[in-house]
C-alpha cells in the first residue's frame, strides 16, 4: 500500500485522500478513478478499521472514501467512531456495493458527507463527490467560525451592558477631551490622564477624521442625539477597532452647547461578522446554482438570482409561494418524502430529479437539501441548492450511445483484437479473437491475458514484452504462442500500444494479433 503523507498544511490544489476497503481490486479501482481525474490527489490506502484509525491518528486527510464491509467491523461503525473523535473532522464518503436505501440513511445520519454505489462509480461521480464534500466541509467550518464570532460578539455586548463598561467621554465643542472613563482610555491603550486635554480626533484614523468631525458639528448645530459608527486607534498596537457611538449635545442654562457626551461600545466582531455574512450573501447571489429556502409550511422564503434564471419566476413572484411552484405534479410525493427526511435532521446531497420552469417545461436537476436551524437548534426550514444537470445527462446519454456504438464496431472488427488493463486483465476482445480461440466473451473478460499463453510465451511476455511496452509505449510483431480452448497452440504475431492516464500511469493497452500459421498443434506438444 502507499505510504501515508506527512502531516502538513493543506495546499489548495492538492487533496489528501484515505481509501479504506478490504478488497484490493475495489480499493485500487477508487485510486485509479481518482488518478484519471484532473484532481491532484495523494492517496493512502487501508484495508481495515484498525489500520485506518492508526493512520488517522498520525496523518491529516482532506477526505476519506470508506467501504461498508470491512474485516473488523462495518464502515458505518467506523464512521461513528470517527465522528466521536473530535480530532477527526474530514468528510467521509461511503462507497458500497449494497445500494441499500436504509444503509444510506444510516450512514448519512452518522455523519457521512455522501453515499455512492460501487455499481455507478465513475471518475466524474467520485471526484465530484470528493470535491463537493471537501468544499461543503470547509464552508461549514467557516460558517461555524462566523457563528462563533457573532455569538462571542453578542455575549461581549451583554457583558458591556451588564457591567457598565461602555466607553464614556466628554468633550468641548472643539472636541478637546475633558473626561474619559477607564474603559474609554483602556480601549485606546492609554490612561485617562494621558487623554484629558487632547483632541478626540487624534484617536480616529486619518481617513475617518473628516466624517467624524462633520458628525460632531451636526450634533452641536442640531443640539441633538446622533448615532454613528467609526474606527478608533489604539496607541499600543496601532490597530483600529470599530465603535458604535451615541453622541449627545449638553447645553448650558442659556441654551448654548457646553459639551458633547459620547457613549460607545466596541462592535469590531459584529462588523467582521456582518462583512462575513455579506460575503456569504454575495457568494449565494453570484452562484450559478439556484439557491433558495422554504419554511416548515413549504413556502419559499429566499430566492437567489440564479433561481430566477433557472425557473423564470422573479423573486417578488416566488417569495411566499408554495414550493410546488417548481415541483411537477408527478414529483410531489417524492418531494414530500425528501422534505420529511430533511425535517428529521437528514441532509440530502445531489439527489437527481425533475423540476418545472415557469413556462411548464421540465429540466433534470440535482438537489442538495439541508435543514435550517434557529438559534436554539430547532429546525425552522429547508435550504435547497438546485443544479441544472440537463446538459450533463444529455452528454452522458450521448456518451453511452457512443461507447455502445464503438464497442460494437470494436467487437465486430474482422481482426483479432484485445485490450488489457494495467494489471494484465482482459477488458475486451473482438469476435474474431473469440472465433480463433474458441471461447465465449464471458469466459475471457476479466481473466489474466497470460492465462491464454504457453509457459514459454508467458515468460517472454513478462520478462521482455511488458518492460518494452512500459518503456516505449508500443511493441510490434512480437511472436507469441496462445492456447486454444481445446488445448491446441496458435502461433500469433502481436502488436500493441499503451495508453496512460492523466497522471502518466499505465491505464490499458490495445493489441492486434495476426495468426502466424494456419496449423494448430495438439496439446501434447506444449512446452
Amino acid at each position: 500500500m502507499k505510504a501515508a503523507p506527512e502531516t502538513e498544511e493543506v495546499s489548495p490544489d492538492r487533496v489528501r485522500l484515505l481509501v479504506i476497503d478490504d478488497d484490493d481490486v475495489d480499493r485500487e479501482r477508487v485510486v485509479r478513478l481518482v488518478g484519471q481525474s484532473p484532481m491532484r490527489a495523494e492517496t493512502t490506502e487501508a484495508a481495515s478499521s484498525e489500520e485506518a484509525l492508526a493512520l488517522l491518528k498520525i496523518c491529516e486527510f482532506d477526505c476519506v472514501v470508506l467501504d461498508n464491509q470491512l474485516p473488523d467491523g462495518t464502515g458505518a461503525e467506523l464512521l461513528t467512531a470517527l465522528r466521536t473523535n473530535a480530532d477527526s473532522s474530514c468528510p467521509v464518503i461511503m462507497v458500497t456495493g449494497a445500494g441499500d436505501e436504509e444503509l444510506a440513511a444510516e450512514v448519512m445520519r452518522a455523519g457521512a458527507a455522501d453515499y455512492l454505489s460501487k455499481s455507478r462509480l465513475s471518475t466524474d461521480t467520485l471526484c465530484r463527490a470528493i470535491t463537493r464534500s471537501i468544499n461543503t466541509c470547509r464552508m461549514q467550518q467557516q460558517l461555524r467560525r462566523f457563528a462563533n464570532e457573532l455569538a462571542a460578539s453578542e455575549a461581549k455586548y451583554r457583558a458591556i451592558v451588564e457591567d457598565q463598561t461602555e466607553l464614556v467621554a466628554l468633550a468641548h465643542p472643539d472636541l478637546t477631551l475633558t473626561y474619559v472613563n477607564t474603559a474609554y482610555a483602556a480601549h485606546h491603550g492609554l490612561t485617562p490622564k494621558q487623554m484629558i486635554g487632547r483632541n478626540l480626533l487624534e484617536y480616529v484614523p486619518a481617513d475617518e477624521r473628516d466624517r467624524v468631525c462633520a458628525q460632531m458639528r451636526t450634533v452641536c448645530r442640531r443640539k441633538s442625539v446622533e448615532r454613528s459608527e467609526n474606527r478608533t486607534m489604539s496607541a499600543i498596537a496601532n490597530v483600529s477597532r470599530w465603535v458604535e457611538w451615541t453622541h449627545r449635545a449638553l447645553v448650558d442654562a442659556i441654551g448654548s452647547v457646553a459639551a458633547v457626551h459620547s457613549v460607545g461600545r466596541d462592535i469590531t466582531d459584529q462588523v467582521h461578522g456582518r462583512e462575513a455574512v455579506a460575503r456569504l450573501a454575495a457568494v449565494v447571489n453570484s452562484s450559478a446554482d439556484a439557491i433558495f429556502s422554504t419554511n416548515l409550511q413549504g413556502e419559499i422564503t429566499t430566492w437567489n438570482p440564479a433561481a430566477e434564471r433557472f425557473f423564470g419566476h422573479p423573486v417578488q413572484h416566488a417569495i411566499g409561494r408554495p414550493i410546488t411552484l417548481i415541483v411537477p405534479p408527478d414529483r410531489e410525493i417524492e418531494h414530500k418524502m425528501l422534505t420529511q427526511r430533511v425535517r428529521s435532521g437528514e441532509a440530502i446531497v445531489e439527489f437527481e430529479t425533475i423540476r418545472m420552469r415557469r413556462n411548464l417545461t421540465l429540466m433534470e436537476v440535482a438537489l442538495t437539501l439541508s435543514p435550517i436551524r434557529d438559534a436554539v437548534g430547532n429546525i425552522s426550514g429547508v435550504s435547497q441548492i438546485v443544479r441544472d444537470i440537463s446538459e450533463r445527462k444529455r452528454l452522458e446519454r450521448a456518451l453511452l450511445e457512443s461507447e455502445q456504438h464503438y464497442r460494437g464496431l470494436y467487437e465486430a472488427t474482422p481482426a483479432m483484437l484485445h485490450s488489457i488493463d494495467a494489471v494484465g486483465r482482459l477488458l475486451s476482445v473482438s469476435d474474431e479473437w473469440l472465433s480463433h480461440m474458441g471461447y465465449l466473451r464471458d469466459e475471457v473478460v476479466g481473466r489474466q491475458y497470460t492465462e491464454f499463453l504457453t509457459p514459454d510465451s508467458r515468460q517472454t511476455v513478462q520478462e521482455r514484452i511488458l518492460p518494452e511496452l512500459l518503456r516505449t509505449g508500443r511493441c510490434d510483431e512480437v511472436e507469441c504462442r496462445m492456447v486454444h480452448c481445446n488445448g491446441a497452440i496458435i502461433d500469433v504475431r502481436l502488436s500493441a500500444t499503451l495508453e496512460r492516464d492523466q497522471s502518466g500511469n499505465p491505464w490499458r493497452s490495445l493489441a492486434v494479433l495476426r495468426q502466424a500459421s494456419d496449423m494448430n498443434r495438439p496439446a501434447d506438444v506444449l512446452d
